[in-house]
């Protein structure tokens, strides 16, 4: 059973972000995975050490830029930059991939240039489990990093977890 997943990303150079989601019921520590992408295959951004989170919760990769790493703008989901300063994800068709540090595959999102580069994310529909839309076509609004698609905050918490035994992934 997968614990943590893919839910949204959007392409837009320092706005681009990820969004994972931790669907399971119990603190998934990310600390050392990856996300990269398909073209050209590059590690994008590695989790840092202490990336715990809670069950519920969320964590917004961006690719670059100034965000709010309070997290207050997001509805309380953990903020990081790409530690690599960017994430490249192409504008015609790419594939997102969380991955272990030896290159296996934890969740991806593959997307066709469908999607395009017209400023909206892509978004699970229904939140989570469902399958991708462009969000403008499933909420009033292009995007929603760290929240479901209507804005409402996760149910995880919003504090960081303290660093009691958590658990990996599942693949």
């Amino acid at each position: 059973q997968k614990r943590t997943g893919i839910k949204e990303r959007r392409y837009a150079a320092d706005d681009e972000f990820v969004e994972i989601v931790n669907t399971g019921t119990s603190n998934c520590d990310l600390a050392g995975l990856e996300l990269a992408d398909f073209v050209g295959g590059a590690t994008r951004h590695v989790f840092p050490e202490n990336t715990i989170l809670c069950p519920g919760q969320a964590i917004v990769v961006f690719g670059g830029g100034s965000p709010d790493l309070s997290g207050s703008s997001f509805g309380g989901a953990i903020v990081q930059v790409a530690s690599t300063g960017s994430i490249l994800l192409g504008n015609n068709g790419d594939k997102a991939i969380l991955r272990q540090s030896d290159g296996t595959e934890i969740d991806s999102v593959e997307y066709s240039s469908s999607f395009g580069a017209d400023n909206t994310s892509i978004t699970r529909s229904p939140d989570i489990t469902g399958s991708f839309a462009k969000h403008d076509e499933v909420s009033a609004v292009k995007f929603s990093p760290g929240t479901e698609i209507d804005g409402t905050p996760f149910l995880g918490c919003t504090e960081a977890p303290s660093s009691a035994p958590s658990s990996e992934p599942s693949t």
